[in-house]
């Protein structure tokens, strides 16, 4: 991604569920539709009118691919609309930036991932940005954008009249950890009953004792912490290049003062533990499967560290 459209479009994909993929339409009509024939079927038993939408109720005239692919595209047409008016100039401080430091963009510029986020905390209590309720239109105030070696957190605060700016460039080197939690009440999607979306927070452990939270949107239940998992490879890829870290992630090699490589999220899944195994051994593999997932290992690669830290 270079430019503020590109990273709002990202955004919007990832955190409002807009898509413009007409396979993913075409899976949203039809599970729209499939919602709306249960509550008319509901109303029906229940002894209520099922074409009084005060009711609940959905009449037979919208029961119908056509129609409902209609309503479907004017929601993403608005939703697009809201995100071109909301957060393209949140992103425009990140875009200029990226342009005016290499002259044109390119290389490590390209933005890899992007967030919103409705506030910004911090554990040292110094970096607090609270939500701002000045801005009318806008839920999220604070933008973050990842590139091949740093973070790029944007804030949109002060009043309409005061255009957003970027207020903290964090290098790879400072992270250290990067884990995820998910909030207890996730909300339901707007096109069927399924509970899909929901908050959760990313931290982001810093060298200097210090903790960034951002509080962002998932909008799938399976990959609700899909921005800690891509920000652990992207920090772990660039320890990796920089320091020469190869299959051993526990102490880079060279040179001795070097970063340690990011920790692996809990969130992912623990080989099997066997019998007697120290829990030290039971990390390094969580960490190495992380890397595999990431494709920053082969499965080679993986396999013979597996076979050599197992005494296979």
């Amino acid at each position: 991604m270079r430019t503020a459209l590109e990273m709002t479009k990202f955004v919007l994909v990832h955190e409002r569920g807009y898509t413009e993929n007409p396979e993913e339409l075409d899976r949203l009509v039809k599970a729209r539709l499939e919602h709306m024939h249960k509550k008319r079927e509901d109303l029906i038993r229940e002894g209520k009118n099922p074409d009084l939408v005060k009711l609940g109720g959905f009449p037979e005239s919208a029961l119908t691919y056509d129609s409902t692919l209609r309503n479907l595209q004017d929601t993403m047409n608005n939703i697009l609309s809201q995100g071109e008016s909301d957060y393209v100039p949140l992103f425009r401080p990140i875009e200029q930036t990226l342009a005016f430091k290499s002259g044109v963009l390119e290389g490590n510029n390209d933005v890899l991932y992007a967030l919103t986020s409705h506030s910004l905390w911090s554990s040292n209590k110094k970096d607090i940005i609270k939500p701002y309720s000045g801005i009318t239109g806008t839920l999220q105030h604070v933008a973050a954008a990842f590139t091949a070696d740093r973070c790029i957190i944007v804030h949109w605060g002060g009043g309409e009249h005061k255009p957003p700016k970027i207020i903290k460039v964090i290098p790879y080197d400072d992270i250290n950890g990067v884990r995820a939690e998910k909030d207890k009440s996730p909300f339901k999607s707007p096109f069927t009953d399924k509970t899909t979306e929901g908050l959760v927070s990313t931290h982001l452990s810093l060298n200097v004792d210090n903790e960034y939270i951002f509080t962002h949107f998932y909008q799938d239940e399976l990959g609700w912490d899909i921005a800690c998992q891509t920000i652990i490879a992207l920090v772990t890829k660039y320890k990796r290049e920089k320091y020469g870290v190869q299959t051993d992630v526990a102490a880079p090699r060279q040179p001795q003062h070097a970063p340690q490589p990011i920790p692996q999220a809990a969130a992912l899944a623990a080989p099997p533990t066997g019998a007697g195994l120290p829990p030290e051994t039971i990390e390094t593999l969580k960490q190495l499967k992380g890397l595999l997932d990431a494709d920053i290992l082969t499965q080679e690669e993986f396999d013979a560290k597996k076979k050599q830290l197992l005494g296979l």
